[in-house]
């Protein structure tokens, strides 16, 4: 279990390095992410990423639990972690992205 609350930290450096690296991969990438109505559509990703990541690690502490009950939820929320991130980034390159 220790390996496991250790290994969170492995993705949340991994999504912070891309957030931080992707608005200087080009002007208009910065300007979609900075400019002042879209920057408030885009602000609840990176909140619901802090709170996926707080409530992972809050449950993989607490696992094993009894009869196995909401021993899902830490993928569904690492799930989630991820389709964030992807939604992202697809919305950054869009539309230069191929599907």
């Amino acid at each position: 279990m220790i390996l496991c609350l250790r290994g969170i930290w492995g993705l949340v450096a991994g999504i912070i390095a891309i957030s931080i690296a992707t608005p200087f991969v080009s002007a208009r990438i910065f300007d979609k992410w900075f400019s002042v109505p879209t920057a408030f559509y885009l602000a609840p990703l990176p909140i619901i990423s802090v709170l996926l990541v707080v409530f992972v690690w809050w449950q993989l502490a607490r696992l094993p639990l009894n009869h196995d009950r909401w021993s899902w939820t830490p993928f569904a929320a690492a799930t989630a972690l991820f389709t964030l991130a992807y939604g992202g980034m697809a919305y950054s390159f869009y539309p230069y992205v191929v599907p």
